[in-house]
């Protein structure tokens, strides 16, 4: 009966300690969303200021700043997909 209680209490703990870490991972994952939705509002400045610029403004300052969005651009599709390949390699606890 008390090894039966010992291992219930065994389980519970190790129950607990993968919750917390789950937990934390979580609280990694939220912070990173943020840190994608702070790009992405940047990226969409950055959109918009390009497309204020007529015809005119066409020229050198405009093709480098075009470059910059599509680096930043480029720079979120990576991290996106690792951050995708993260999340279906962790494991599924249940």
């Amino acid at each position: 009966r008390e090894r039966v209680l010992n291992e219930e209490l065994t389980n519970a703990d190790m129950s607990n300690q993968m919750m917390s870490a789950q937990e934390d991972e979580l609280a990694k994952l939220y912070d990173i969303l943020e840190t994608q939705r702070n790009e992405i509002e940047n990226l969409n400045q950055m959109l918009d200021h390009l497309a204020q610029q007529g015809p005119e403004d066409v020229g050198a300052a405009f093709d480098d700043e075009l470059w910059r969005v599509r680096q930043d651009v480029n720079s979120l599709k990576e991290t996106l997909a690792m951050q995708s390949a993260y999340v279906q390699a962790m494991p599924n606890v249940g």
